[in-house]
């Protein structure tokens, strides 16, 4: 890395500025990725060119943490220069630094008595806009899809399971007894112990909201039940669009944190305390944070979220990650603390202004363990991944003692 860009980050301090501003001050000289690891902000930031498959990181995926083995999933979506619905799915090994393509390696079970049957190479079908969250159970562990775009434009309302720890990952459809819930796209699922909670979506492929939330159990041999089927939102929150939102469960798990969603494609969300929910998993509760304080991302069309504090911690705090401009050629995310205790305070990290700096496509923040990873792509060369490793010190966190909820 060159000595301007070194003095350039340096000179940054930690006050927030304008994004265009951001931009025009961007050194000339490109952090290049031919290196197997690139040191920044004194070693705290460590960038690596990824290893393994040229990983696609498609328009309206399903994106999703298994942080027992800190892999990150990536499935279906639409490619770059595509409106096509793909059967693609991905996973990024932390640990190893390195993307696999399990596409046409996974394979499809029928389902059926018989011990035997045949379990033949299958893509899972193309999926758009799908809700997607990670389950573990008796030392298993699974990845559950659910609803999105079908190839036809139809609304789905279908479940997809599939089962990572085989060699080869396995997928079959899902069934959920205790009734049916209505077809949608672009909804948010978390997994809470063996309770599914289901928020938001569009009904029709874009024109019509749901204000609702469904909550499944998970009951042993008789499988998952349906315990709340399509209730609707207490009328304090129902003024938040609820499409393409995000859900992250505390470190304790006692509640889900849930960001604004959009309203329409491009739609921008000024992030704020009443739009902020925070809903308790055991008595279905919502609550905006109306009194929290501080600086709220603004002007974001997107949000990943990650949870920065452990499990049982008198403290729990979320990172946001807001992203203003995703589908450029250069992107980058922004990232906030918020702190969900009594105090509820959000402030946006010093970090920020580091990752401005670099000329890369940065699509996906994931927290796991005691980092926090960036993901994306370089621009300016064919099929050349990127990750940034990011200590606890980079981003401001000093002091928070963060461990993995698995």
């Amino acid at each position: 890395m060159s000595n301007s860009l070194k003095r350039k980050m340096s000179a940054r301090g930690s006050s927030a500025t304008t994004s265009s501003s951001r931009r025009s001050q961007r050194s000339s000289t490109r952090l290049k990725t031919e290196s197997v690891a690139t040191e920044l902000a004194e070693g705290k930031i460590i960038l690596r060119q990824t290893e393994g498959a040229a990983a696609t990181l498609n328009a309206f995926s399903s994106c999703v943490l298994e942080p027992r083995h800190k892999i990150f999933y990536v499935l279906g979506g639409s490619r770059p220069g595509s409106e096509d619905r793909s059967s693609d799915f991905f996973a990024f090994h932390f640990l190893d630094n390195r993307w696999f393509n399990h596409t046409n390696e996974i394979r499809y079970d029928p389902g059926g008595e018989d011990p035997f049957r045949e379990m033949p190479k299958k893509p899972i079908p193309p999926i758009f806009n799908a809700a997607c969250a990670t389950f573990n159970i008796s030392q298993r562990r699974f990845l559950i899809l659910f609803g999105g775009i079908n190839p036809d434009e139809t609304v789905s309302a279908d479940f997809i399971n599939v089962a990572l720890d085989e060699k080869e990952p396995v997928w079959m459809k899902l069934k959920i007894s205790g009734g049916a819930i209505a077809p949608r796209e672009g909804a948010c699922m978390t997994i809470v112990d063996k309770k599914m909670f289901i928020f938001g979506g569009f009904l029709d492929g874009g024109s019509t909201h749901t204000h609702t939330f469904c909550v499944a159990e998970y009951r042993g041999s008789s499988g998952w039940i349906w315990v709340v089927r399509d209730q609707p939102f207490p009328r304090q929150v129902k003024k938040s669009p609820w499409v393409r939102l995000n859900s992250h469960p505390t470190s304790d798990g006692c509640k889900i944190i849930l960001t604004a969603g959009i309203k329409r494609a491009g739609y921008q969300i000024s992030t704020h305390g009443p739009n902020l929910i925070l809903f308790d998993v055991k008595q279905h509760l919502f609550q905006p944070m109306d009194n929290a304080s501080g600086d709220f991302p603004h002007t974001e069309i997107g949000f990943d979220l990650g949870t920065l504090s452990p499990r049982r911690s008198p403290t729990h705090s979320i990172l946001i990650a807001g992203f203003q401009n995703r589908l450029t050629k250069y992107c980058y995310p922004e990232l906030w603390k918020c702190q969900l205790d009594e105090e509820q305070k959000c402030e946006r990290l010093p970090i920020s202004d580091v990752l401005a700096e670099v000329d890369l496509c940065l699509q996906v923040v994931v927290t796991s363990g005691k980092h926090c990873y960036v993901l994306g792509t370089d621009p300016d060369k064919d099929d050349v991944n990127v990750s940034l490793k990011m200590s606890l010190e980079a981003m401001s966190l000093e002091g928070e003692h963060v461990v993995d909820r698995a």
